[in-house]
Formats: C-alpha cells, sequence, structure tokens
C-alpha cells in the first residue's frame, strides 16, 4: 500500500484511478466468521486446557477460551482464509491444523462461515 501512495505522488496519478483504488482498500468489508472443530486427538495425553473432540468455537467470540498453544498454531492458517486464501490439498476455506503440544497433538479444522 505504501508503494501505492508513493507512486501516486510521484506518478501523479489521476483522480479516478485513486478513486478506484481508495475503495479497494477502504472499503474491503467486514471480515467472514471463522469457526473452528476440534476433530481428532492422535497423542496419548488428554489436553491440559480440557478441550476435547467435538468442541467447537467461534475465533473472534471464543480467543480466550481456546488454548493458546493451539491459537498460536492456528493464528497463520485463519489470516490466509479471512484474506482469501486457501491451503493446498485442503478444500476451499477449511484448514486443518494440529496442535504444537506433542503429548496430546489435537487435531482442529478452521472454517469460513458464510
Amino acid at each position: 500500500m505504501l508503494t501505492f501512495f508513493r507512486d501516486m505522488v510521484y506518478n501523479r496519478t489521476q483522480y479516478d484511478d485513486i478513486e478506484k483504488i481508495r475503495k479497494v482498500y477502504m472499503n474491503r468489508g467486514k471480515r467472514p466468521k471463522i469457526k473452528i472443530t476440534v476433530t481428532d486427538r492422535r497423542g496419548k495425553m488428554g489436553c491440559h486446557r480440557g478441550h476435547h473432540v467435538g468442541e467447537v468455537f467461534d475465533y473472534d467470540e471464543d480467543r480466550g477460551k481456546i488454548c493458546p498453544m493451539a491459537m498460536h498454531c492456528a493464528f497463520p492458517y485463519i489470516d490466509i482464509l479471512r484474506y482469501g486464501g486457501s491451503l493446498p490439498g485442503q478444500p476451499e476455506g477449511c484448514a486443518e491444523f494440529c496442535c504444537s503440544d506433542a503429548d496430546v497433538i489435537l487435531v482442529f479444522k478452521a472454517e469460513m462461515e458464510k
């Protein structure tokens, strides 16, 4: 975005072009909701935070309820989904990931709600 503004100043971009680009950058709309579901446990121990298979969280509303280790792993995937990206080998609008606790290894699925 900084490059755009620098080019706008130095290259004297036409007003119409500025308006078109402003709409893209400034009117991006509301971010989509993300639902996180615990889908599997592959480790030997239970979750230290008490999470279990079948639990469902709203990323925006329940952030404090999700284990910080799981949130640390979830954030890059959620960012990818929210801003229009997709992950190879995964369905559109979904991302599966594991928490980083080797004893527990809970599998989470993040999905964009439509």
